[in-house]
């Protein structure tokens, strides 16, 4: 696994990869639509400007570089621009572990918050 990888640091980059991967769980997606889901999601993922758009497609094309996306070349998009993706089995592979060590971590979160 590689140091972007490791399940126990949960930044925001880690937390992207995994609401991306959920996402396309459902359905293949193009960027402009994963970016106003995770909007939609979460403050957190806030797109203010086409700026911010770089920092969503870092981490596509660093999910397409380690195998768990690919680009759906079979898509019907109005726009050829827009590449549409999908997840692909390593893809899911990871984002189980990466659900199970959330898990792990709800639990704790909840009893801390609730009063140890």
């Amino acid at each position: 696994m590689r140091r972007g990888d490791r399940l126990g640091r949960f930044g925001i980059g880690f937390l992207m990869k995994v609401a991306i991967l959920r996402m396309l769980e459902k359905e293949p997606l193009h960027g402009y639509d994963i970016a106003r889901r995770l909007e939609e999601l979460s403050p957190v993922f806030n797109f203010p400007s086409p700026a911010y758009f770089g920092s969503l497609y870092r981490v596509l094309m660093d999910m397409e570089v380690k195998g768990f996306i690919i680009e759906d070349k079979d898509a019907v998009v109005e726009d050829e621009r827009r590449r549409v993706f999908m997840i692909t089995e390593d893809g899911r592979a990871w984002l189980k572990t990466a659900l199970e060590s959330l898990q792990t971590y709800k639990e704790l979160i909840d009893n801390l918050v609730g009063g140890v």
